[in-house]
């Protein structure tokens, strides 16, 4: 398969991903140790970009696509072009399934087709971008039932997911010759999710607006940084942090940055909550040079 790069504003795979799952109050907002409180921002900051873009990703998707909600394939039936910028690095010759799962409700079952050697493959991401799983044929895991599960369900699971949010992004080969419409396209409508419990009809939880016209790069780095901060507050409680990173998640619940707690920028002296706002135009430039310094750039496009 060729792969084409294209330009975003951030890279997920490059991003830095902290992982946490200790769900803490918000403290008083001194730090008790030598870390100020705008350096714990910027920190907050980037652990808290992946999950932040993911979930304005989910919320365009769900908004465009017609007929298609939560714990549901979308699937597209047209090879991307060079217009193409739903995200990194798409295949010139792959058709693309996506779909958002809610796993609070309990685990759900994949459900793949026999392919007849056709490459397929579901790159499972938990809600702050991590892979968990991929499914299909690269891992001989085909023609079978997957229940992917929820960090709060203990039963048997072929994957489980550290947060209840999960991105599916399926990838179907078009091989040269292949008439899209009756050689893969009825194929991919057998990929199928099923929840293993009763299911409830989702009900997409409050946060803040966010434009449906601009990419999610666009509207995270216009997105004011308490406004950010609460968001994140709030996408926390439904997606916990990982254990692994218990001692991020201690020094940002002591600015109020913690699962459901509320960040407020009027607790801070006027140089920090300047000093805060500013993080957004300080930090993005360097994760996009950190970002492309994997890559080589020849005539604006870039490739590995």
């Amino acid at each position: 398969m060729k792969n084409v790069i294209l330009k975003p504003v951030f890279f997920f795979s490059t991003l830095l991903i902290i992982s946490c799952s200790l769900l803490l109050p918000a403290c008083n907002i001194s730090p008790t140790d030598n870390t100020s409180s705008v350096q714990i921002a910027e920190e907050a900051y980037t652990y808290g970009l992946p999950l932040v873009l993911v979930d304005i990703t989910r919320r365009q998707r769900l908004n465009t696509w017609s007929q298609t909600g939560m714990n549901r394939f979308n699937h597209d039936t047209v090879l991307p072009d060079h217009t193409f910028r739903d995200f990194v690095r798409p295949n010139v010759d792959t058709l693309y399934s996506n779909a958002f799962l809610d796993l609070s409700g309990g685990p759900i079952e994949l459900s793949l087709p026999n392919t007849d050697g056709r490459f397929h493959m579901m790159q499972l991401m938990d809600a702050y971008t991590n892979v968990f799983g991929s499914p299909g044929t690269r891992t001989e895991e085909t023609n079978g039932k997957f229940v992917i599960s929820g960090p709060g369900f203990t039963g048997p699971a072929a994957y489980r997911s550290l947060t209840n949010y999960v991105w599916i992004l399926g990838r179907t080969l078009v091989n040269s010759g292949d008439n899209v419409a009756v050689d893969v396209v009825p194929l991919m409508n057998q990929y199928t999710l099923t929840r293993l419990t009763p299911d409830s009809p989702f009900a997409e939880e409050a946060g803040p607006d966010i434009s449906m016209s601009y990419d999610a790069n666009t509207v995270v780095a216009g997105m004011p940084i308490d406004v950010f901060f609460n968001y994140l507050n709030h996408l926390m409680v439904i997606n916990p942090p990982s254990a692994a990173d218990n001692s991020t998640v201690k020094r940002m619940a002591k600015i109020g940055i913690a699962p459901g707690a509320a960040f407020n920028l009027a607790d801070f002296s006027s140089s920090e909550q300047s000093a805060m706002l500013g993080i957004p135009q300080k930090l993005i430039p360097g994760l996009m040079m950190n970002a492309q310094q994997f890559f080589t750039t020849v005539n604006g496009w870039s490739s590995k």
